[in-house]
């Protein structure tokens, strides 16, 4: 669920840069960034880090959960 979250963000941004890009060359605005999402030159917020980490620790548990019991077999 979270990565699609985050796919969905992504290409939020994306049309947003997209819709400021065709404002700019029709003189309609800067429309480089809105007061509700703030302009970034990549990366990742400290929020998307932690999720990340979060899924990291649950895909390594789950595989070491398949393994320990690949073994007792």
């Amino acid at each position: 669920m979270n990565t699609i979250i985050a796919g969905l963000e992504q290409q939020h941004v994306a049309v947003s840069r997209a819709l400021a890009a065709l404002r700019e060359v029709e003189g309609l605005g800067t429309g480089t960034a809105t007061a509700a999402e703030p302009k970034r030159r990549g990366g990742m917020t400290p929020e998307g880090k932690k999720r990340l980490i979060a899924a990291l620790k649950r895909r390594w548990a789950e595989r070491k959960k398949a393994a320990k019991k690949a073994a007792q077999a």
